[in-house]
């Protein structure tokens, strides 16, 4: 990775992506995105901060796209000079910051082609092309139409702006202040030199982050923080110092709750554990005294088991309510002994006791035996 290319993990889940050099060259959109992938996983924002001249197009348009299509949100500061393909990333960005002391470049995209002039035709318009989409850029930033933004940044030629004047025209969002950085001298013209300039005079590790904050809180997150708009900025930063006192503690909240969460689901899963043995233990125990009463047979347990292996309850229900083996056998021994008392018994008993009915049920051919014996006819009933 290139020396300009550099990233920086801050607090409170924020970090932040050097893109200090040439596009295409210093800059390449490939690692770009694998760092953004990389830190979006595990950050809330992140700063991409800008000293560029600018450089190759497309991988300018890969570096932008990144930026728009990462699932937390990208600021942009400038912190030297954002020029040419620069300027576009930065106008990508959620919000863009420029130093006092820092210009934003636009101009007409420009290239080296070679070949017939059908080749060098193609060439041309896809050049226009490539205006026409970093136009749409620069209008979804400001506001305007395309074809203003095309009048406006690209077809009029190199245009240069300070902070001041791109603040008023809506291309960033806010101006913030960085110590030991000046105004570039009249005379350096050339973009090479603005962007040597701004990396020798810009002293990155001192930059004012108390001022810097102060400029990015609105009317309505002052009144949030109890400070009034008008307030000095001893009283503001003195509101902002105790929010981040509140907000550094953030990490070891989360961390705690973390380690409650874990905890709680431990305890969960003992639990359940511990409801499922006690409940197979009841049901164990509910067909064991069902086998001991001769309620089942071993088959019949063993199914049983599976069947109300978590219903407990039902089971209990079920059982209760099933006879014992043995009285169901004494029942039907008891049953073939009245019927064979029966068959032994004469016509004249059986009407006598009125239990001939009782034999037709249980016994139709014994009956139409005795029938026949007593009346000399078949039984046709």
């Amino acid at each position: 990775m290139s020396k300009f290319f550099t990233v920086n993990l801050l607090a409170n889940k924020t970090a932040e992506i050097l893109l200090y050099g040439y596009i295409g060259d210093d800059i390449i959109a490939s690692d770009f995105l694998k760092e953004l992938k990389n830190l979006e996983k595990t950050n809330t924002l992140i700063n991409v901060r800008i000293n560029s001249a600018g450089g190759s197009i497309f991988e300018g348009l890969g570096i932008y796209n990144a930026i728009k299509n990462c699932t937390v949100p990208v600021d942009g500061y400038i912190d030297g000079i954002a020029a040419s393909m620069a300027s576009a990333i930065a106008a990508g960005c959620r919000k863009v910051y420029m130093s006092k002391a820092s210009m934003f470049m636009t101009h007409r995209a420009s290239g080296v082609a070679a070949g017939d002039a059908s080749k060098l035709r193609n060439y041309a318009q896809m050049m226009e092309s490539l205006e026409d989409l970093i136009a749409t850029i620069y209008a979804q930033k400001t506001g305007l139409t395309k074809e203003e933004a095309k009048s406006k940044y690209i077809k009029g030629g190199d245009r240069w702006l300070t902070a001041e004047e791109a603040l008023a025209e809506k291309i960033i969002d806010g101006i913030y202040e960085a110590t030991g950085c000046t105004t570039a001298p009249a005379n350096i013209t050339d973009v090479q030199e603005l962007v040597g300039y701004f990396n020798a005079q810009m002293n990155y590790k001192n930059l004012k982050q108390d001022k810097m904050l102060k400029f990015n809180l609105t009317t309505s997150q002052l009144t949030k923080l109890k400070v009034d708009n008008s307030a000095d900025e001893a009283t503001v930063q003195a509101a902002i110092d105790t929010l981040i006192a509140q907000a550094d503690k953030v990490p070891q909240l989360i961390t705690d709750l973390n380690v409650a969460n874990v905890a709680k689901k431990t305890a969960e899963d003992a639990l359940a554990t511990l409801k499922s043995a006690t409940t197979s233990n009841e049901v164990a125990n509910i067909l064991e005294t069902a086998l001991d009463a001769k309620k089942m047979t071993v088959e019949t347990k063993n199914q049983l088991a599976k069947d109300y292996a978590t219903n407990p309850t039902g089971l209990k229900t079920l059982v209760a309510a099933m006879p014992a083996i043995t009285g169901v056998v004494a029942q039907l021994n008891n049953e073939d002994a009245g019927l064979k008392a029966l068959v032994a018994m004469s016509w004249d008993e059986l009407d006598k006791s009125g239990k001939a009915g009782i034999l037709k049920e249980k016994n139709l051919e014994a009956f139409k035996a005795k029938f026949k014996e007593q009346f000399g006819s078949e039984y046709k009933g």
